[in-house]
């Protein structure tokens, strides 16, 4: 997965598990991971399965196609 179209408070699967996107270097994400406490994870390219963007108004993509 390419990085470039990732953004801070886009939602991401790693290792199978989903986590969100808290800051973003150039090759680089820090995430927190979604339902546990708030331990912050630095991760590559490599470690991202799946992403999906938040849209203005806290709304998913995929949520607006239903």
């Amino acid at each position: 997965m390419r990085l470039a179209s990732i953004r801070p408070g886009d939602i991401v699967r790693v290792d199978g598990s989903l986590a969100e996107v808290v800051a973003k270097a150039p090759d680089r994400l820090t995430i927190r991971w979604a339902g546990r406490p708030t331990n912050l994870r630095t991760i590559g390219a490599r470690s991202v399965e799946v992403a999906w963007h938040r849209l203005s108004g806290g709304q998913h993509e995929d949520e607006q196609e239903r």
